[in-house]
């Protein structure tokens, strides 16, 4: 019964929440499986017509989840090689690269982020060092020109970039920073 309560108070909880990621069942995933387990223990005992047909519908659904484990795995195995093309499309690799790029500079470099109007606020572009008054590239939100020409007067050594990026086409563009 406790389990039941548990699995309860869990969707309850689930329900409230804003967005849901499927991480977030990972505190009650044994109890599920707990759940199915003793589901299936009864099941197995099921008698039609004094024929165990319960023992055999348990060994048919076990069947059934080993073959869908299976190709769910062999699915998401093709997808990722798939993919793998694709990869480098994807914002953190690009940001990733830009970083390694510049690492190599001669200066020092601020790069302002300017996102666009689709942004996918998960693909986020700035966060710096733990010492970001020695780091190779700091990076930060475009902010206009009060507050972008602030950091840039704390900062005078920098050559100073803007990165226009919109995650909804997955278009960026890496641009000398003009004072607008």
């Amino acid at each position: 019964m406790l389990a039941y309560a548990t699995v309860l108070s869990y969707l309850i909880g689930a329900a409230v929440t804003i967005e849901f990621w499927p991480h977030y069942t990972a505190p009650v995933i044994c109890i599920v499986f707990l759940i199915m387990a003793e589901s299936l223990g009864i099941f197995s005992r099921l008698n039609i017509a004094d024929k165990p047909i319960g023992r055999y519908a348990v060994c048919l659904i076990l069947a059934v989840y080993i073959a869908q484990f299976f190709v769910l795995s062999a699915h998401a195995s093709y997808k990722l090689k798939k993919n793998k093309d694709n990869m480098s499309n994807l914002w953190h690799c690009q940001r990733k690269k830009i970083n390694e790029t510049l690492q190599y500079a001669k200066d020092k470099q601020i790069i302002f982020v300017r996102y666009g109007q689709n942004h996918n606020y998960h693909h986020e572009w700035v966060y710096n060092e733990a010492d970001i008054d020695n780091a190779r590239c700091i990076w930060a939100r475009d902010l206009g020109k009060e507050k972008n020409n602030e950091l840039i007067r704390y900062y005078p050594e920098r050559e100073v970039r803007l990165l226009e990026y919109d995650s909804g086409d997955n278009t960026m563009i890496l641009s000398k920073y003009k004072d607008e």
